[in-house]
């Protein structure tokens, strides 16, 4: 049986990363298929063997716009001869929509939720122009191509629920594949601190930094410092970083940008810290179960995603997203 992997759109150090390797891993547990990875990832050479083959389609760019023409640029004039050499008997996209011209059955893995966002982003923002891009446009480009895939794989429960009723797509066709975590062990461990907090996301308008400057803003106000709160963040990361750097030094606030932190030091922070999860849409948040798999005190966004993870869990407390003053409490509650 022969079976393409299709995900350039992947990139180094993702979420899409981490799903990628999965299969990778699923192909060397099956060497009795064979198995072709379409990858825009330098260096995944190393994967190959005899059954896996790796072909590398560079689409390398700054901007998510020409990323994605250079997509579909490689879809119109190459993609179609590569498949017809392979001849495959299956097809599985892990880049949200389906491969065009494809004959053999196909599977889209499904992992966009910007359709769901509770914030409608605006081509009139500059900071928001790329976000607009996928929630208007590509998003709607998966819609209507969904349709064409023989089953559709999501992360979470919520996420088969809410595409079934987005798309008019049969639910029976949907299913729902949690991702598997993998965390070092560590032997180094700290005593647990109720006074420091860290947030491990990068600088995107979703993953809402904003409400925690507020809400350390707040407390300062009312004469609450005795805190830190850390973000994984290189203050010169994006403009969106540069901003929040900016804000945290006009208003003093205690905010650290402490920079991409190992899987190895985040098990340490999850043990021993208190995680902040204000993010409003993800399709799944992988550091929300990560933290609860080895016992982190956890203050998360109040939405379905994290619900999925956390509800049965002691540790978490739920926070309205955008609420400033319910971020400021929790966090003075956590203090107490």
């Amino acid at each position: 049986m022969r079976i393409v992997v299709y995900d350039i759109a992947a990139k180094k150090g993702g979420g899409g990363e981490t799903i990628l390797k999965q299969y990778l891993e699923i192909a060397a547990k099956n060497p009795q298929k064979e198995w072709w990875f379409f990858v825009s990832i330098q260096d995944y050479q190393q994967y190959e063997s005899d059954n896996i083959h790796i072909i590398f389609v560079d689409t390398a760019s700054s901007s998510t716009l020409k990323s994605y023409c250079a997509r579909k640029k490689y879809e119109v004039h190459r993609l179609k001869t590569a498949l017809k050499d392979i001849n495959p008997d299956e097809v599985i996209s892990l880049q949200n929509m389906v491969v065009p011209g494809v004959k053999c059955k196909q599977t889209v893995y499904l992992h966009q939720s910007f359709q769901f966002s509770p914030v409608k982003y605006s081509f009139l923002r500059k900071n928001e122009r790329s976000l607009a891009f996928r929630q208007r446009i590509i998003c709607n480009i998966i819609k209507l191509r969904l349709k064409k895939a023989d089953k559709v794989i999501v992360q979470t429960q919520w996420m088969k629920k809410a595409v079934s009723k987005w798309a008019h797509y049969p639910d029976d066709h949907i299913v729902v594949e949690m991702p598997t975590i993998t965390l070092p062990r560590v032997t180094s461990k700290r005593e647990k601190s109720n006074n420091v907090f860290f947030y491990p996301a990068n600088a995107y308008l979703n993953k809402n930094h904003e409400v925690l400057i507020q809400a350390c803003r707040i407390l300062k106000e009312k004469g609450y410092t005795d805190f830190t709160v850390q973000f994984t963040l290189q203050p010169d990361a994006n403009e969106l970083s540069k901003k929040l750097f900016c804000e945290a030094e006009e208003f003093s606030l205690p905010i650290e940008f402490v920079g991409h932190l190992s899987k190895e030091e985040l098990v340490v922070k999850y043990q021993s810290e208190i995680m902040l999860f204000p993010s409003y849409i993800e399709t799944f948040g992988l550091p929300l179960l990560e933290s609860k798999s080895v016992g982190g005190k956890i203050i998360a966004s109040n939405l379905p995603f994290s619900h999925e993870i956390l509800d049965d869990y002691d540790y978490a407390d739920f926070v309205d997203w955008n609420d400033a003053e319910g971020w400021a409490e929790a966090i003075h509650n956590s203090l107490n």
